[in-house]
């Protein structure tokens, strides 16, 4: 009798407090991916110029020390940017694969305790057949 007591009950927690406790993990998931890769820093800072230490240039130097500063200041500022674009594509891959596991892992979920119930009828349909 305590059975039939505890089907309503579970299927109560099982539609309502876990789905809501499984979106809030996601949420928390999604949070720490965007915190892990800095994604917020690197779009504001993508474009922005890079500081070289040491490298300073003033009106007495020659033209080739200038030069010389100029180039490696480029180079510093494009590999910068590329980095900042991997890392970026990297953030997003991993928020978008964890969104489509997430929304697979949900239907799963909701669809689980019909799959159980048809898995046990179906094996008791061929037990006594």
């Amino acid at each position: 009798m305590e059975t039939l007591f505890f089907v309503p009950q579970y299927a109560r927690w099982h539609y309502g407090r876990s789905l809501r406790e499984l979106v809030t993990h996601c949420i928390d998931v999604l949070w720490f991916i965007t915190i892990f890769f800095s994604i917020g820093i690197l779009v504001n800072t993508l474009f922005s110029k890079s500081k070289l230490e040491g490298e300073r240039t003033s009106s007495h130097e020659s033209v080739r020390a200038m030069t010389g500063t100029v180039f490696a200041q480029t180079i510093t500022t494009v590999f910068e940017f590329c980095i900042r674009i991997i890392i970026l594509c990297l953030g997003f891959f991993s928020i978008v694969c964890t969104i489509f596991f997430s929304l697979i892992f949900c239907i799963v979920w909701i669809l689980l305790p019909i799959i159980i119930i048809f898995l046990s009828a179906l094996s008791l349909q061929y037990l006594f057949s």
